[in-house]
């Protein structure tokens, strides 16, 4: 056995180099501790860094939160409105005759007997939804945004429903009510739990709002 400070030889029991004094259990604790020669060759490499390991829970939760830059659902609430304004002017309501086996379909277009009007209002509320889900989404929110969505949502689901009760009130007469059956298409199911589940959506940014508001004071 050899002292790794000095070179020189040793007895197999030896606790101390007779000639530097090292000791021999400091030696190998120092040789432990001390850089490899690749490490101290080579300053500049990498430090190696702790695994961190994100669950699929913290990837959403940074894109829902928009701390990523990017408000997911925000966008999505954006992309829906323009899906209803797609739906307004398709078949939503259907019209059956059983006795002479016809089978009409109507659009909300054509069930406010095409009146500019509602439809030019629906329309821009739901253009005024998706411009402010759409300054949400990249972090410029505007006071009462929520309420101008729900005053949106529920003009477009006033309408759906009032059509849907005015066109069974019609046919409303005994004979007629034998005869002439009037029911939701598709897209008008599809109208209805889309209006439903935006007025829910933001009746709970609203609750939020305030409960982030009251845990500031």
């Amino acid at each position: 056995m050899f002292c790794k400070k000095c070179g020189n030889e040793l007895s197999d029991n030896a606790l101390f180099c007779p000639k530097c004094g090292a000791k021999i259990g400091e030696e190998a604790d120092a040789a432990a501790t001390e850089p490899t020669p690749a490490a101290a060759a080579d300053p500049g490499a990498a430090t190696p860094q702790p695994t961190v390991n994100y669950s699929s829970s913290d990837i959403a939760q940074t894109l829902l939160s928009g701390s990523s830059g990017i408000n997911v659902i925000v966008f999505g609430a954006a992309l829906v409105h323009l899906i209803q304004i797609i739906l307004w002017y398709c078949h939503s309501f259907y019209v059956k005759v059983a006795l002479f086996d016809l089978k009409e379909t109507l659009s909300m277009h054509d069930a406010c007997n095409g009146t500019h009007f509602i439809c030019v209002i629906t329309v821009l509320l739901l253009l005024a939804s998706i411009a402010l889900n759409v300054l949400k989404g990249i972090n410029i929110d505007i006071k009462a945004s929520n309420i101008i969505c729900i005053v949106g949502q529920a003009w477009y689901l006033g309408w759906f429903l009032i059509e849907y009760i005015a066109g069974k009130n019609e046919f409303k007469d005994e004979y007629y009510s034998e005869m002439v059956k009037i029911g939701f298409t598709f897209a008008g199911v599809l109208m209805l739990l889309l209006s439903l589940a935006c007025i829910a959506y933001y009746v709970l940014n609203i609750m939020q709002s305030k409960k982030n508001a009251a845990a500031v004071y």
